[in-house]
């Protein structure tokens, strides 16, 4: 069979842009074979709002896709306000929708740079056999709705004015949403979503409706609740804005976003009702304010809600909790005696418990960090409040609590949570130590809770969302401060720490980019580390620690990857200059250079190296290496003139083509020119033609012909001849050349013995050849040598520490250097 190889021309392929996107490019799929996270590599779609909708219907709702088309029409839309740009990616999400109907829940985080395509990921709604006419009216479904939250009283009914009665009765939303929604393979229906907030006992949820059967298939409840157990010792005497209102002041800053309010509930329920607190000298002294009502806490509240939002503004660039400037409302004294504080979903405020047996007012910074926090959450991933999702929802706070008491106050405990606000002491969490506080630092290890626990409820915390939290903060605990140790698998760690700051963005970044409503642990621990590649780089050791830490707490495959090569400079340096190379990505990290014995270190600092060749004779390949914090970075250059090969074949029964390439493969930035020196036979001078680095002729056998390859790079030229003869049709193209060999080092890394193959650069062994090897460390001490037999010879390592050392390998007088790393 004759080979043929096209020289000239190209044969264009036009492809539509939707096809489906590549197998390789699916990280994950969920249980129905859709994917649920897609990172492009190959194939190119373009960002603009559009084709981003045409290719999602495509994707997931054709028959394209692995599914039948559904019989209605399918239309993401873009969610405006959660449109951002950052490092050159731009961040949009898109809500999925059935003939005009939302999909609870059904939204898709897009992710593009330079006008195509980057990772798209979340969570597709098969709605393919969802009927979208209820048989239900809304007052039936409501019927269902109430008898199943089944409270002694609700907030529309203890109103005595009628328009407030009628903003706390519930409004019906047609909606599709899954029924067992956390489930292998839910099953999509027609629903009435509810808005039920209940006075006795206190609730306010999202109830749905299947609008076919009425029954409830999902409650999301609306007031996040946190647990206060800490003593009360509030922040000191701190600086405040407010503002004058007639004679006095009240606790008004309208000088971030559209303001922060801090409100006095009276011991009430209804905000309606509140009241402002006043100060006649805007001295808001402890005489004042430290009194039976504990009044303080509101100066607590206010002061936390200030420190909350410059934390978000400073540290993320996020305007109040929904990025837009949102007034955040703050409201103190809650109910009677209420041991507790929570985020209202529904009327996007904060509500502050006074306490009474067991805890103090419920205003301590991390705790208002921890409920303003969930506001965050609930405009932009919107987790669902149960399960994984819920303890990830919980886990989020506890770390923007922890982050905004650090960068307010450094001298507080970071790490616990809530230990300001308990009456005996202790702390309601620790991210540090989870175990301490009843919580599991390990996934499915000790002190873990089922998940799957039945109905979610009150009663049980909706799965155990503040119990399983513990997990999401010990790795971020982990990520950003370091730890070893072995977890409740059996499995030991060591992981370096990234800082405090470098975790949290990934953390930010991660939520409000890439979390969806139905985010576990495991999307979690993926979606995270894509946070890291896309700030720090792929590879990035802040992207490894963020694998590292998951692994430290159980979670997916201990195999975190290496740092890719990040060592920027020149790719050919010449034997009697400086060069200077700069090492990217490393942050803050410390880093430790070598090079190897046929480059001198000139000067070096933590992001730069300035080498020289040693030896002004030198032509081959050399090697820079980065101990970057315990992880090795290196970059090999070639040194001198350029080293040169030839590979030829046949492409047609009478047409030969040769192809220069550089010698190791390093890209020396070589020029390549062909001479034609003699033929004999059919070859000659007007059947051979050249162009770059590709010769080629056209002679049928017998023929004998001689060409000068001429190869020029920044340092050099050299010269090579390459001769061809071919006597008949059957005989192998071969061709003669300097031979010029290639390595095959294995194990590397290695901890007992280093294995050398050589073979030409035509895959041969390399038979007449002079060959040994030396092993030297990075003092230029020679450790071990080796002289190879039948091209083949093994260094043993298994006496030399750990580290890097430099083979040196000699072939008739030519020398060539290769890192071999000891375990």
């Amino acid at each position: 069979m004759k080979k043929i190889t096209l020289l000239a021309g190209a044969i264009l392929f036009s492809f539509s842009a939707y096809s489906q996107v590549k197998e390789k490019e699916i990280v994950s799929k969920n249980a129905k074979g859709k994917a649920e996270f897609i990172n492009f590599s190959e194939t190119k779609i373009n960002s603009d709002e559009k084709s981003v909708s045409d290719f999602l219907v495509m994707q997931f709702d054709s028959k394209k896709s692995g599914t039948a088309k559904s019989s209605g029409k399918s239309e993401f839309r873009v969610k405006p306000k959660n449109n951002r740009i950052e490092n050159n990616l731009e961040s949009k999400k898109y809500q999925q929708f059935y003939n005009g109907i939302k999909v609870e829940f059904g939204v898709q985080n897009v992710v593009a740079e330079n006008g195509k395509l980057k990772t798209v990921n979340g969570r597709y709604v098969d709605v393919s056999n969802v009927a979208t006419t209820a048989k239900l009216s809304e007052k039936e479904a409501l019927s269902f709705a109430l008898k199943n939250i089944g409270a002694d009283s609700y907030m529309w009914e203890n109103q005595t004015n009628e328009s407030q009665k009628k903003t706390y009765y519930p409004k019906a939303e047609l909606i599709i949403v899954e029924k067992d929604l956390l489930v292998e393979n839910p099953t999509a229906v027609l629903a009435y979503k509810f808005d039920i907030y209940a006075s006795k006992p206190l609730s306010r949820d999202y109830v749905y409706v299947d609008a076919t059967t009425g029954e409830v298939v999902l409650i999301d409840p609306i007031i996040k609740h946190i647990q206060g157990i800490g003593s009360t010792r509030y922040s000191g005497q701190r600086t405040i804005e407010t503002q004058l209102s007639g004679s006095q002041y009240r606790l008004r800053d309208y000088s971030r976003g559209s303001g922060i309010e801090t409100y006095n509930l009276n011991n009430g329920t209804e905000i309606q009702f509140a009241t402002d607190f006043f100060d006649n000298d805007n001295n808001w002294t402890a005489a004042e304010f430290n009194n039976s009502n504990k009044d303080n806490a509101a100066l607590d509240a206010h002061w936390g809600a200030e420190k909350t939002y410059d934390y978000f503004l400073t540290k993320h660039n996020r305007n109040s909790y929904d990025g837009i400037g949102g007034v955040i409302r703050s409201y103190v004294h809650f109910y009677y005696s209420y041991e507790n504080a929570f985020w209202d979903k529904a009327d996007k405020v904060m509500k502050y418990g006074d306490g009474g047996s067991f805890f103090s007012p419920l205003t301590s910074l991390d705790v208002v960090g921890h409920e303003i926090g969930h506001g965050v959450c609930s405009e932009s991933a919107e987790l669902v409040y149960q399960q994984d999702p819920g303890a990830i929802d919980e886990s989020l706070s506890d770390i923007w609590g922890a982050m905004i008491e650090f960068n307010t106050d450094p001298s507080k405990q970071t790490y616990l949570i809530g230990e300001e606000i308990k009456l005996s002491g202790g702390a309601l969490r620790s991210m540090s130590n989870p175990k301490s506080q009843g919580q599991p630092d390990t996934y499915e290890g000790l002190n873990w809770v089922n998940p799957n626990c039945g109905t979610p409820t009150l009663a049980n915390d909706y799965c155990g969302v503040h119990t399983n939290s513990g997990v999401m903060n010990h790795w971020f605990y982990i990520l950003a401060e370091g730890k070893s140790g072995t977890n409740d698998k059996g499995y030991s760690y060591n992981v370096t720490g990234i800082g405090k700051d470098y975790a949290s963005k990934i953390v930010y970044r991660a939520e409000t980019v890439y979390f969806n409503a139905t985010t576990n642990y495991f999307q979690a621990r993926e979606l995270t580390i894509q946070a890291a590649n896309d700030i720090f780089g792929s590879n990035s050791p802040q992207a490894i620690a963020t694998c590292q830490a998951w692994s430290a707490v159980g979670l997916g495959n201990t195999s975190c990857g290496n740092v890719s090569s990040r060592i920027a400079g020149n790719d050919v340096i010449c034997a009697t200059s400086n060069y200077q190379y700069n090492l990217d990505n490393i942050q803050n990290f410390p880093v430790t250079w070598s090079v190897s014995s046929n480059l001198d270190i000139i000067s070096s600092s933590n992001t730069s190296i300035t080498v020289k060749a040693s030896n002004v004779s030198i032509n081959g390949t050399a090697a820079i290496t980065a101990n970057v914090n315990g992880i090795i970075t290196t970059r090999e250059i070639w040194v001198g003139a350029p080293s040169s090969y030839t590979t030829a074949e046949r492409v047609e029964f009478c047409t030969f083509n040769y192809t220069a390439k550089d010698y190791p493969g390093t890209n020396q930035g070589t020029i390549f020119s062909w001479q034609f020196v003699s033929a004999t036979g059919n070859a000659s001078a007007n059947t051979f033609y050249s162009y770059g680095n590709f010769a080629w002729f056209t002679a049928c056998p017998p023929f004998s012909i001689t060409m000068k390859l001429t190869s020029t790079n920044a340092c050099g030229t050299t010269e090579q001849y390459v001769e061809q003869h071919l006597n008949n049709d059957d005989e192998e193209i071969n061709i003669t050349a300097p031979v010029v060999n290639k390595y095959f080092i294995y194990p590397n890394p290695a901890k007992d013995l280093v294995n050398i193959d050589l073979i030409d650069q035509n895959n041969q062994p390399a038979n007449d050849a002079i060959i040994s090897g030396e092993l030297f460390d990075l003092n230029g001490q020679s450790r071990s040598k080796v002289q190879l037999n039948d091209n083949k010879g093994t260094l043993s390592v298994k006496d030399l520490n750990k580290g890097v050392y430099i083979l040196r390998i000699n072939i008739n007088n030519q020398f060539e250097s290769h890192q071999i790393i000891v375990e």
